[in-house]
């Protein structure tokens, strides 16, 4: 998943997923690119939107 916005910011997702005993395993690398100054906070929100993401996932796979 990539999304570009038009503040420069650029956030990309490489999921990557496991069969484990217990079910599935998700492993996420996330690239995050922008301007130095919005940098934290497009830092805290993407936190934010993977945290999210990933109890949305634990519902949808538990």
């Amino acid at each position: 998943m990539e999304v570009d916005t038009r503040g420069g910011v650029r956030v990309r997702v490489v999921t990557i997923f496991t069969q484990v005993p217990e079910g599935a395993m998700a492993d996420d690398t996330i690239t995050l690119t922008a301007p130095a100054l919005l940098r934290p906070y497009a830092s805290k929100q993407a936190r934010v939107g993977q945290l999210h993401r990933g109890k949305t996932l634990a519902v949808r796979l538990g």
